[in-house]
């Protein structure tokens, strides 16, 4: 028998993408669905596109609650999901019309307990080709978690992914905070005993210049630096034998944050958090040959100053306009 997969839909003044979301997800392949629709205190009519929705098919249970950011309203549909399984869909993105029924597939047919799909970037109003290209590796914990800290066909992402609703017993995202996925996906990782990582790209994630991947760096991203450091005490502690992808991961994250700045001024305070942990973890990522090229390299530069590193990552940045 079938079983329930309860998908969680975070929904925050997304009026302009909403239904686009909505329809992938009602018109998935998979239908034992329950769609739990997190208003998140919206304040143009997204709210009144969910009540719409939910008039029109019964699998659809819409919560309007006061703002609280993407993990309260993430963790809001956790708590009330009655599904075995459960999936995260962002409101302004949209999935394949089979992802559901493919990671269903993947996840039962090896007895595992999350499985995993790629994505694909799309820009308003943009075309998205769809391919059913696909590699699998069924891995334990510890092999998924590697991937995943390099970035290897899996990313820290809560979307893209269908797990089992009991991993989430204990674990909730981080509320108030922005990276959220980085202090919760690895946990998850971990405490399953089988992951399947499948290369399909079949969740369809929306670049706006509004959203927390491309905006201007904010001080609030300094959490992630925390996140990726107490990811990277938890493998030490628990799955030693992979510590230098948690180190990478790292590195990749100072990078990341250092890149979304515009200048080096005015950030003194940060950029030394940056620095420290650039310098604590470049030696293991230069020697590391299961480290990307480019973070090797930027390791390497990271010798010669963090104004030098800076400069570098801006100028990778324009050639790849």
């Amino acid at each position: 028998m079938k079983k329930k997969v309860t998908v969680v839909v975070p929904v925050y003044n997304v009026s302009n993408y909403l239904g686009k979301c909505i329809d992938s997800i009602i018109n998935q392949t998979y239908k034992k669905l329950e769609i739990i629709l997190v208003d998140d205190g919206s304040t143009d009519n997204s709210g009144a596109i969910c009540d719409d929705f939910a008039s029109k098919d019964k699998r659809i249970k819409v919560i309007h609650k006061e703002n609280g950011g993407l993990s309260d309203a993430r963790n809001f549909g956790i708590d009330i999901a009655t599904g075995e399984y459960i999936v995260f869909v962002d409101s302004d993105d949209y999935i394949a019309l089979d992802m559901i029924e493919f990671l269903y597939n993947s996840l039962e047919s090896n007895e595992a307990d999350i499985s995993t799909c790629l994505y694909q970037n799309f820009y308003d109003g943009e075309d998205v080709l769809e391919s059913d290209d696909n590699i699998s590796y069924v891995c334990s914990n510890t092999e998924a978690l590697e991937k995943m800290l390099y970035q290897q066909d899996c990313t820290t992402s809560a979307w893209g992914k269908l797990y089992k609703t009991s991993l989430f017993d204990g674990i909730r995202y981080p509320k108030g905070k922005i990276c959220e996925d980085l202090d919760t996906t690895y946990l998850l990782f971990s405490k399953a005993n089988k992951i399947v990582i499948n290369t399909a790209k079949k969740y369809f994630y929306l670049q706006r210049e509004t959203s927390i991947i491309n905006s201007e760096f904010n001080p609030k991203r300094m959490d992630a630096l925390k996140f990726v450091k107490n990811e990277t005490d938890y493998i030490i502690k628990n799955h030693l034998e992979i510590f230098k992808s948690a180190v990478n991961r790292e590195f990749m994250e100072a990078i990341f944050i250092l890149s979304s700045m515009s200048s080096l001024k005015g950030n003194k305070k940060y950029i030394r958090m940056i620095s420290d942990t650039i310098k604590e973890t470049r030696k293991v990522v230069l020697f590391d040959s299961k480290s990307r090229k480019l973070y090797r390299l930027y390791a390497l530069i990271s010798y010669f100053g963090i104004h030098i590193l800076f400069f570098s990552i801006k100028f990778k940045m324009f050639l790849k306009r």
